[in-house]
């Protein structure tokens, strides 16, 4: 080691000392730094020419010899440039080309190269810049790899081309890396050398190449744009030709061979199986003119049928490549095929570039303007895998590992089959529309749809139809998923009309719904599209026999055993009406849903029914069986629940059919004719009369759609409530017919009831509440006055206008009574407006003192029903009277006192003088003032007579009054009394003065008596004069 220390920097100073010198004057030195190389200068050997006792004489030149150099450079030194000796090297042994002149500077061993060729250990390129370190001590500078030009001078010169020396613009920091790695370089400012592919010493490949040519990786560090470095693959979506595939013409690859094209092991494509870097035909480096794309053809010969073909674009006028060349330049193959890009723009979209490829020309505003391709329509999928289970048959030449049709992009250890363009078309074919396997025979189509082949065997194969599967299917520009080519009903009426191939099964006007979206989950055997369109094959496959068991119809799918069980798949829900009183059938053995329903060729639209019947109505699809001549004609309904148009839609809308913002009940609101029915022969009864299911959740039927009424189960009119039953109501009782005490849905008269009572609400009200009815305990003998007009306007309940029971109680709800809610504490108020102040008089009993017992509570429920009963008073009273009335004078002039009086109610209040003098029945002005004037029933008539009323009103204890006034003591200013009487009335026969005496003491006894006392013939006739006087004052006055 410490020998090997001291030679090198000896060494380095010898060298250094030479490059001061001019080498070819130097003599010979047997210095020992000299001797190191110049082996024959030893002393001995230079002196005195002989050997030592080591070595022999050396009498030759072996200075610069290889083995020279190597003694050094062979790994024994820590300097020995590793790539000298440890790789392949520059050929030194071969003789030199007779083409190839050496220049003097770089002499030869012998006849041959050598290291001193192009090395010299006294010199170096450019040592001040690389340095010892770095120094390859050559005989030239070779930064542009001048050196190598020195003798390689037939490199791009003469007819051949070579690879351009020339500045890369792009990507020069990682090419740069990426050579350096193996020796290779750029030259100044990037430039393209010799040496960017070959080096001398330890070179990848033969030809000295940095890296090897078997899977292109030589090509692919500078042209990543064509090929991937990592996986030595074609760039995906630049559609190149293939590289480092197999090809298999045995004798297209020995003419390429021939040509001087190169291949790697097993005869694989590569980048120099088509391209030579220095002895290239054209600036395209390719190893023969490819001009009429002659060289293409030399491996592709069974592609030249495409020439004259739509596909040959020297047919196409004003044809131009994406680099605006004309088919002219370009020729027949690469004006679609540039080997390194396609020929016309691609969509920038990843996937299936082949047959974007296509794409490029079949589109709109492209060259193939008459077969463009609509991405907005439907086409046959590409870049789709294929399924597993389709067949495959034909073999397609294809870029890529071939699989039959298909071409498989490897990712990883993966691989997808897709589909493309090309898995049908053959674009280089001379044959229509250049598909690869006929089309209308179907037999392409059945290649890979080969589960379709079944179609042979039905009536859609047998009748031979004109274009086999393109006469139902477009493979291209469909406005259907289904590639139909006609979209309405799935093609189908195409064929099944009148004049069409199928007329013999034409559907009718009538058939099952189609075109529509389904709201729920169809049989799995059954389809429908991916918007949930349920379409004509959602039933029928049209490529399928069917024939099986019961079924004797092709093209239905699910394989069934009858048609019931097919149709049930789907209408699971309807299977219940087998066996119930709506199976029309005569014998189990037939087909059930048929009875009433036909798929096609039905005599109505709604539920598609079998039988002859007007069906102009919704509900005609239950009245075809439920009328006089019907199969049901012993449950025909006339009358009863109301059908038609509900306008009240917001309380009931939750079973209604909406139909354009309008709201209808029909039959099917009620009743679902599959579900729910009785068994075939019995009778239904609430629960089972094929009634909704789901109107019954609330436990009352009803109550599904009259959710107001719900509550009423709790109510005592409730059937299941009654304590007292006659033969009806037990049997409503018995079958849980909440309702049917009263109402009866199906042929009964107003508000559901029994025809009976006509529209007389109180005769149906009274059919319980009467003496021996099923609700004595309430009867009703007599009554607040029905059926007559109600003059006001007011949301209250009436019959055609008209009071009836139901205006005062509401019969569902369950408060005792059952009154209506009138929005009014007092229920008479809210019809009796004008009498609500008596509720803030003395009259409202319920507010005074000394009044308790059951008249306090009377009152506290209702300070009327003290007086007035609206129900079972005295049949000789009247206004409803409390009281039974003993007056001989007539009601009207007793009433009063049945509480005014001594032992009555309102004995702190007893007039002491009451009457007014029946001679007023001459007045001659009654009509004028009738309004003071009542009858013997207490009514206002101009036939009428001075009475309490004339004077008191016993609702208004004062007018405008808005309090209380209770428990006091009243005066002539209120006390119940019509301040307008005085001046409005008793003025015209005892004038103004007279009138407001008397109006104030009229109850008072003394004075009373005083006036009337032994009053003479003679004073009489003098107060007859005077009202005489006062009543001709009053006509002058008028």
């Amino acid at each position: 080691m410490r020998k090997l220390l001291f030679i090198i920097p000896v060494l380095a100073l010898c060298l250094w000392s030479a490059y001061a010198e001019d080498v070819t004057k130097l003599n010979p030195d047997s210095s020992k730094q000299c001797a190191l190389c110049h082996y024959e200068w030893m002393p001995q050997f230079l002196f005195e020419l002989k050997g030592t006792e080591l070595v022999d004489y050396q009498k030759e030149k072996v200075v610069a010899e290889d083995k020279m150099c190597f003694s050094c450079h062979n790994g024994t030194v820590d300097d020995s440039r590793i790539r000298v000796w440890s790789g392949d090297m520059h050929n030194m042994s071969d003789k030199i080309p007779e083409h190839m002149n050496i220049p003097v500077d770089l002499p030869l061993e012998g006849k041959s190269l050598g290291c001193r060729t192009c090395h010299t250990a006294h010199a170096t390129g450019n040592p001040t810049q690389e340095g010892v370190a770095g120094s390859i001590f050559l005989r030239r500078e070779n930064g542009e790899s001048q050196l190598c030009e020195a003798c390689h001078t037939e490199i791009g010169g003469g007819i051949h081309k070579s690879h351009p020396l020339k500045e890369l613009k792009e990507n020069r920091a990682v090419i740069e890396k990426d050579l350096k790695a193996s020796y290779g370089k750029l030259g100044s400012e990037g430039r393209v050398i010799c040496e960017s592919c070959h080096t001398p010493h330890s070179p990848k490949d033969k030809n000295l190449l940095v890296y090897k040519i078997d899977n292109s990786r030589i090509c692919s560090v500078c042209h990543e744009d064509k090929l991937n470095i990592g996986g030595h693959t074609y760039v995906k979506g630049m559609m190149n030709h293939p590289v480092n595939v197999v090809q298999e013409d045995a004798s297209a690859v020995q003419k390429t061979k021939d040509s001087g094209g190169k291949y790697t092991e097993g005869d694989k494509i590569i980048c120099m199986t088509c391209h030579t870097p220095h002895k290239g035909a054209d600036d395209s480096l390719l190893i023969v003119d490819n001009g009429d794309s002659a060289f293409c053809i030399s491996c592709h010969n069974d592609k030249t049928t495409v020439r004259n073909t739509k596909h040959d674009m020297l047919t196409i006028k004003g044809f131009r490549t994406k680099e605006g060349k004309t088919a002219i330049q370009r020729g027949t193959c690469e004006s679609c095929h540039d080997p390194h890009g396609w020929s016309m723009n691609l969509s920038p979209k990843d996937g299936d570039q082949i047959s974007q490829s296509c794409l490029s020309c079949h589109k709109d505003k492209g060259i193939a303007k008459e077969k463009v391709i609509n991405n907005n329509l439907h086409n046959h999928p590409i870049g789709k895998s294929i399924k597993d289970d389709m067949k495959k048959k034909a073999n397609l030449p294809f870029i890529g590992k071939i699989t039959e049709f298909f071409t498989e992009f490897r990712r990883g250890r993966s691989s997808e089959k897709l589909v493309t363009c090309a898995t049908c078309h053959d674009v280089h074919s001379k044959d229509k529309n250049f598909l690869r396997i006929e089309a209308e025979t179907g037999e392409l189509c059945l290649t890979c749809h080969n589960e379709k082949e079944m179609v042979e065997k039905t009536l859609h194969g047998k009748q031979k139809l004109d274009k086999s599967c393109l006469s139902c299917h477009k493979v291209h520009n469909s406005e259907t998923k289904r590639l139909l080519v006609k979209p309405d009903n799935d093609g189908c009426l195409d064929c099944h009309k009148k004049g069409g191939s199928a007329e013999k099964m034409i559907p009718g006007d009538h058939s099952h719904p189609v075109n529509m979206v389904v709201d729920r989950k169809l049989d799995e055997h059954f389809k429908v599209t991916e918007n949930g369109m349920f379409t004509c094959v959602s039933c029928h496959d049209p490529h399928s026999e069917s024939k099986v068991a019961k079924i004797d119809k092709d093209f239905l799918r699910g394989g069934f055993e009858d048609f019931d069980t097919f149709c049930i798949a789907c209408h699971e829900g309807q299977k219940e009406v087998a066996g119930s009183d709506h199976d029309m059938r005569k014998k189990d053995s037939e087909e059930l849903c048929s009875q009433c329903h036909a798929v096609h060729n039905a005599k109505s639209g709604k539920s598609i029914m079998t039988l002859e019947y007007d069906y102009s109505t919704e509900d005609d699809s239950c009245k075809v069986c439920h009328n006089d001549k019907g199969s049901a004609d012993k449950k025909v309904v006339m009358e009863g629940h109301k059908l038609g148009k509900i306008n009240a839609h917001e309380k009931y809308g939750k079973f209604l059919a909406e139909e354009d913002g309008e709201y209808f009940l029909y039959c099917s609101g009620c009743h679902t004719v599959h579900n729910n029915g009785p068994v075939k022969g019995e009778e239904g009864t609430i629960q089972n009369s094929f009634l909704n299911k789901k109107l019954s959740e609330n436990g009352n039927f009803c109550a599904g759609c009259h959710e107001d009424k719900k509550s009423f189960g709790q109510s005592k009119h409730n059937v299941e409530k009654f304590e007292r039953n006659n033969k009806m109501t037990a049997a409503k009782k018995a079958e849980g017919d909440t309702c049917g005490a009263c109402h009866i849905v199906h042929n009964s008269g107003d508000y559901l009831f029994d025809k009976e009572f006509g529209n007389d609400f109180e005769k149906m009200c009274q059919s319980c509440h009467s003496r021996s009815g099923i609700a004595e305990e309430t009867k009703i003998e007599t009554s607040h006055k029905m059926n007559v007009k109600f003059e006001k306007d007011m949301d209250v309940f009436l019959q055609n206008g008209n009071v009836v029971c139901a205006t005062c109680h509401e019969p569902h709800a369950l408060d005792k009574g059952m009154l209506r809610d009138m929005g009014e504490k007092n229920i008479c108020s809210a019809c009796h407006e004008e009498q609500k102040m008596v509720e803030l008089s003395e009259h409202n009993l319920a507010l005074l003192d000394y009044v308790d017992g059951e008249i306090r509570a009377t009152a506290g429920e209702n300070p009327c029903y003290v007086c007035h009963k609206p129900h079972n008073f005295h049949k000789n009273n009247k206004l409803m009277w409390a009281f039974k009335n003993k007056d001989k004078d007539g009601f009207a002039f007793g009433m009063c006192t049945d509480c005014h009086k001594k032992d009555g109610i309102g004995y702190k209040k007893v007039p002491e003088v009451l009457s007014h003098e029946k001679i007023f029945k001459i007045f001659p002005y009654k009509e004028k003032f009738k309004e003071f004037l009542f009858n013997e029933y207490g009514k206002v008539s101009a036939d009428g007579a001075v009475t309490c009323e004339t004077c008191h009103n016993p609702h208004v204890w004062e007018k405008d009054m808005l309090t209380v006034e209770a428990n006091v003591d009243g005066d002539v200013h209120n006390s119940f009394l019509k301040q307008n009487v005085k001046n409005d009335f008793c003025k015209v026969c005892h004038g103004e003065k007279d009138a407001e005496e008397l109006y104030n003491k009229y109850h008072d006894k003394e004075y009373r008596n005083s006036r009337n006392k032994d009053q003479l013939e003679a004073e009489v006739l003098k107060n007859i004069l005077m009202i005489q006087f006062y009543l001709e004052n009053y006509q002058e006055k008028k």
